[in-house]
């Protein structure tokens, strides 16, 4: 018979040598949501040079205005933004111009040439409803990293299965008017 003694040690030894598992799950977790954020920036960028309204979305300076977008904290969005200037290059010798922004005030932006909208931090369904309903009316590529938001009507996103695509909501792509290259599509997963 095992005494309560026993027992006793026993759970606090399994404590202790869990902890350091959940530790690592959570950062495993992180680690994993970073990938996805860092494939998707550069499925971004591609969805943006595939734009082929890409002359009517410049602002007066003639450049392309791309917005990194939060709900509460700019953290990733700070790191994001070193990352797309670093390796953004658009066609016909456009002008990029990145910048970050958060939620409510890109909201609040009168109707004005918005190049593209990439979200940093996973909003809840009536921030994302809401930027979901502002891309569509202003015809802007708005892209998530964050599994489940094409379902919700982002235009872009990412799909992770036994490869890494581009997943793409048609309904959203329709309602929008974007016109998007046809290469892009093809290798697209396709949300319908």
């Amino acid at each position: 018979m095992i005494s309560r003694r026993y027992c006793i040690a026993l759970l606090t030894v399994l404590a202790v040598l869990l902890v350091p598992l959940r530790v690592q799950g959570l950062y495993l977790a992180d680690g994993y949501g970073e990938h996805r954020a860092h494939v998707g920036l550069k499925l971004f960028r591609t969805l943006i040079s595939s734009d082929l309204g890409l002359q009517d979305k410049l602002n007066e300076q003639q450049d392309l205005v791309l917005y990194l977008t939060y709900a509460s904290s700019d953290e990733d969005a700070q790191l994001y933004l070193q990352v797309l200037q670093d390796s953004f290059n658009l066609p016909q010798s456009l002008n990029a111009r990145i910048e970050i922004i958060p939620l409510q005030e890109l909201l609040a932006l009168p109707a004005r040439q918005i190049g593209g909208v990439f979200i940093t931090q996973q909003l809840n369904e009536d921030e994302l409803s809401a930027l979901v309903e502002k891309s569509i009316a202003q015809s802007f590529v708005l892209f998530s990293p964050f599994e489940g938001d094409v379902e919700q009507g982002v235009l872009g996103g990412l799909s992770v299965q036994a490869t890494v695509r581009p997943y793409i909501n048609m309904h959203s792509l329709k309602k929008s008017g974007l016109q998007i290259k046809s290469f892009y599509l093809k290798v697209a997963l396709k949300y319908e």
